[in-house]
């Protein structure tokens, strides 16, 4: 009896361990329009401004965007939390105004290219219009293999948030599903789904950061390359998904005009 329970014990731990350290691939798109007050003493419209990834402990992960030189002191926590860590983050000066809303992605990864442990995270903001560290805020979603809307509240600097995790799902039986593949990417006025030898009915879906569906196209008995007409499709990141009998990928790209 005792081995038994012995066993079922380690049973038990294995699956809760096997579980906590998934690691799920994916993408995490965050949107966000900035905005900071006007008056004296302060340089408003102009602005720092830095998001980053930390986990559900406050240990730093990433950084997504530093648009700050002479002034980056005034981001204050994002400094103590990354070190200054800019590894593949997109950086820059000082913003001169708030007309273009941040529109950022982070795939699950860390400073190393290492994939992440699934579970709760963070994204962090600050931002700064004044000689004075300006305020921080943060959004939290959970990185795991179903897809899931994050918590965004609008506060007086942020505002118009999405906040979006979406796994990569590949489903294979065979070799045919995974050796689909969608290029080139980034894409400009078309975009080719390679979907090898082996005709299947096919349903393709491209869609945005929002979720929102931009090209749906059912196709019977499809093999070989698909040319999709994407012209009419404005920059940003993207989703495609292309759904067969023998099973689903879906896979990030960029359109780029």
């Amino acid at each position: 009896m005792k081995k038994i329970s012995t066993l079922f014990t380690i049973a038990i731990f294995i699956a809760f361990g096997l579980k906590s350290f998934a690691q799920t691939a994916g993408t995490m798109a965050f949107n966000v329009t900035t905005a900071s007050p006007s008056g004296a003493g302060t340089y408003s419209p102009k602005h720092v401004v830095a998001v980053w990834i930390e986990d559900a402990n406050g240990v730093f992960v990433k950084t997504l965007l530093r648009q700050a030189v002479a002034r980056k002191q005034y981001l204050a926590t994002w400094i103590t939390k990354s070190a200054e860590n800019v590894v593949d983050a997109t950086t820059g000066a000082t913003l001169a105004n708030h007309t273009t809303p941040l529109a950022l992605t982070w795939n699950g990864k860390d400073v190393n290219q290492t994939l992440v442990a699934d579970g709760t995270y963070k994204v962090g903001i600050q931002m700064a219009w004044s000689n004075t560290a300006g305020p921080v805020s943060y959004f939290t979603f959970t990185k795991g293999a179903t897809a899931n809307t994050g918590v965004t509240t609008a506060t007086t600097n942020y505002t118009a948030m999405s906040l979006t995790w979406t796994p990569t799902t590949t489903n294979v039986e065979d070799n045919e599903t995974s050796s689909i593949m969608v290029y080139p990417n980034p894409a400009s006025n078309m975009l080719n789904i390679n979907l090898g030898s082996k005709a299947e009915d096919t349903k393709l879906e491209m869609y945005n950061v929002n979720g929102q569906v931009v090209v749906s196209k059912n196709y019977s008995n499809a093999s070989g390359i698909l040319n999709v007409n994407i012209n009419d499709i404005a920059e940003g990141v993207y989703f495609v998904s292309v759904k067969r009998n023998s099973g689903d990928i879906k896979t990030k790209i960029i359109v780029k005009k």
